[in-house]
């Protein structure tokens, strides 16, 4: 299996700093309250639908001009709604596979890793009205299987899972706030999410201050959103808008220095160096989080039912300290499908 197939494998942590990377990535998917009703992108269930997930994933990361990773992921799951009200959703979302589009030996060896472990485990989560996810309910029963991907993930990367690394991890997961661990290993759910349930206007852009839950309780970090519906057409039933995302540095350094300490093992002194080692990757984690950074994106909608949908993602950050400038690219496709009512 290739690296960049690692790379993809949704809520994994080869490294302890990833789990705060993901993290941040992640809040790029608040949902945010609405300024409009030019056009609505409704979303209705109840409880007893089934439906299908398709997640078509391709991911460019090029660093100084070159090209380190280029990556292409499928990602189908199994979901069905547990219970309904006004205020929102209990789900239940299940891998069903993982595949590489046109690559054999891949796919053979897909089936042995870190990616496909993720395959079965039932993510049951509670949802906003608009099927955010804020939730894993679950979490408690379901977190063997996520450390054992986790294990793996770790030995594909060319590190050793010993009881104190594993002990560590499953620390920083537990540490997670509630918000937070569900955009953590639900991306496909939280990016769906918060295309639904959308009021906009075409001539008044969006600007949206909002504190999104860190990984850990009660600390948050600020963001800033330009968000702009940029066209649509309701005969086609498409609309497309824009966004433009920003990180408070001070509350982004303090929300890291806030993991730091909830991730540190007890034992500073042992002879393993672990604590040492989860500090310095939290730390250059803390760097990063003050570098030049633009996060900018474009997402095309699909104006019907919430249960035959299609969402169309472009996701760029560039990011820049000192000599270094990584270009980092994604375009997801998630296609939504009603089966039958239970």
């Amino acid at each position: 299996m290739t690296n960049s197939a690692r790379k993809l494998a949704p809520g994994l942590a080869p490294g302890l700093a990833r789990a705060l990377a993901i993290a941040l990535a992640a809040l790029l998917w608040m949902p945010a309250s609405a300024v409009a009703e030019r056009v609505a992108i409704p979303f209705r269930a109840t409880a007893g639908d089934t439906f299908g997930i398709r997640v078509t994933k391709h991911i460019n990361n090029v660093e100084n001009g070159t090209t380190t990773e280029t990556a292409n992921v499928i990602l189908e799951y199994d979901g069905e709604v547990l219970r309904a009200s006004e205020s929102g959703y209990r789900m239940r979302w299940t891998m069903r596979s993982a595949r590489l589009p046109g690559s054999e030996a891949d796919n053979a060896a897909i089936e042995t890793s870190s990616l496909s472990v993720m395959k079965g485990i039932p993510f049951e989560f509670d949802t906003t009205a608009e099927g955010t996810p804020v939730r894993i309910t679950n979490l408690d029963e379901i977190m063997p299987q996520i450390l054992d991907a986790n294990r793996r993930a770790l030995k594909e990367g060319g590190r050793e899972p010993t009881d104190e690394v594993m002990a560590t991890v499953e620390k920083s997961f537990r540490a997670m706030a509630p918000a937070q661990a569900a955009q953590t290993f639900l991306p496909e759910a939280t990016v769906l999410g918060s295309t639904q349930g959308l009021r906009m206007d075409t001539d008044t852009p969006e600007r949206i201050e909002a504190e999104a839950p860190a990984t850990v309780p009660n600390v948050t970090i600020k963001t800033v959103t330009q968000r702009r519906l940029q066209s649509y057409d309701r005969l086609q039933g498409w609309a497309v808008f824009t966004w433009e995302l920003g990180f408070d540095p001070k509350s982004a350094r303090d929300a890291a220095a806030a993991t730091v300490r909830a991730m540190a093992p007890d034992d500073q002194s042992s002879e393993s160096g672990t604590g040492n080692k989860a500090k310095d990757e939290m730390s250059a984690v803390m760097q990063q989080l003050s570098l030049d950074r633009k996060d900018t994106g474009q997402a095309i909608i699909s104006l019907a039912d919430g249960w035959t949908r299609k969402v169309y993602t472009h996701r760029r950050v560039v990011s820049s300290s000192h000599d270094q400038v990584v270009d980092h690219t994604e375009w997801w496709l998630i296609e939504i499908n009603r089966r039958t009512k239970k």
